[in-house]
């Protein structure tokens, strides 16, 4: 069955999970980067395009990740972005429990200001 079915079946059910996954986020400098949880943010002087790197935090192995960027690949549990300077960015990503089908959403936000 292909994912897009599968999430459709799932949807149907109108299940929600329970567990405590989220997401974190860091924009990547040349210093050590630390996820947060929802939102991260940073100055970074004179740069018009930065890195977001996002992380789903606390899924268990049971889950199915699709991420809603395209270019994120399926089932990882990290994925990154290039965002623009003064707009923010959301990633989200749909958590699919292959056992209980059962179906949540975790997102988080990404911004950046060049010091202007």
């Amino acid at each position: 069955m292909k994912l897009r079915n599968l999430l459709a079946a799932v949807l149907a059910l109108g299940s929600s999970s329970t567990f405590a996954a989220g997401m974190s986020c860091y924009l990547d400098t040349a210093a050590y980067d630390e996820f947060t949880p929802n939102y991260c943010t940073e100055i970074l002087w004179n740069k018009g395009s930065a890195t977001a790197v996002f992380r789903i935090d606390n899924v268990p192995e049971r889950f199915y990740i699709d991420w809603h960027n395209p270019k994120c690949e399926s089932n990882a549990t990290t994925c990154s972005a290039v965002i623009r300077v003064f707009e923010e960015y959301q990633a989200t990503a749909t958590l699919i429990d292959l056992t209980a089908g059962t179906v949540t959403e975790v997102s988080a936000t990404a911004y950046f200001e060049d010091g202007r």
